[in-house]
Formats: structure tokens, C-alpha cells, sequence
């Protein structure tokens, strides 16, 4: 699964080929329609296709987080298309995409349900804050 993801991720940056999905649907006169078109695709590849190959607890929410993650990183690829993203070496960019993948593929270590922050005092922090 890691090689799907890299190979989907790292193909050469398109110069308007095709525009990217989001951007599509951005763009659409039937904005609303085309969301919920591409949440009902997204529902049925990601949410159930996708985590039913998953083991362990939260396999749709690893899905759709890996889901967004891929958007995210090929929209930046191939519209905004910034300096270091756009310029990394293909084994640098596969190594961290790896280890992206991997951590999302795997269940989480029981007991880490997020309250890390609450353990070093950062329950008090505001959005914002530094």
C-alpha cells in the first residue's frame, strides 16, 4: 500500500493537464453538489474501501486522515506548488512520505487518545499562544 500512495504522490507535477479535484470543485457553479459528489466518492474509496484493509480501532478516521494528507500534499504538488516541495529530491520526498503512510497505516499505541497535551501542561495553551 505505501508503494500505491508514493507512486500516486511523487508522479511529476502537472502544469493544468487536469485540474486538481478540489480545485474542481472549488471552481464549480454547483459548488454544494459537487462537495457532496466528491464526500459521497471520498466516503466509498477512503472511509470503507480503504479502512476495511486496515487492522485495529479508528480504521475509517486512519483512512480519512491518510485521504487528506494525499489531497492536501498533491494539491500543494501540483497547483501552489511551493520551493521545497516542489524541488525535494524524489528519495527524500519518498522517505517522508513513508514514514507519513506508515504512521497512519498502523493503530495508535493503546492509552493515546490525544491527552498528551494534558500531561505536559498544555491544557491551559490557547489557539494562538506561544
Amino acid at each position: 500500500m505505501p508503494d500505491w500512495f508514493c507512486a500516486l504522490l511523487m508522479g511529476a507535477p502537472n502544469e493544468g493537464d487536469f485540474p486538481h479535484p478540489v480545485l474542481s470543485v472549488l471552481r464549480s457553479s454547483g459548488r454544494d453538489e459537487a462537495v457532496a459528489r466528491l464526500r459521497a466518492d471520498f466516503t466509498e474509496v477512503f472511509s470503507k474501501r480503504l479502512a476495511a484493509r486496515f487492522d485495529g480501532p479508528d480504521a475509517d478516521l486512519r483512512a480519512e486522515l491518510l485521504a487528506a494528507w494525499m489531497l492536501g500534499t498533491s494539491l500543494m504538488r501540483t497547483e501552489i506548488r511551493p520551493p521545497a516541495l516542489v524541488s525535494a529530491p524524489d528519495a527524500t520526498l519518498e522517505r517522508y512520505l513513508r514514514a507519513g503512510i506508515e504512521v497512519l497505516l498502523a493503530p495508535a499505541p493503546d492509552g493515546d487518545d490525544g491527552a498528551a497535551g494534558a500531561e505536559t501542561g498544555d491544557e491551559d495553551r490557547v489557539a494562538g499562544d506561544n
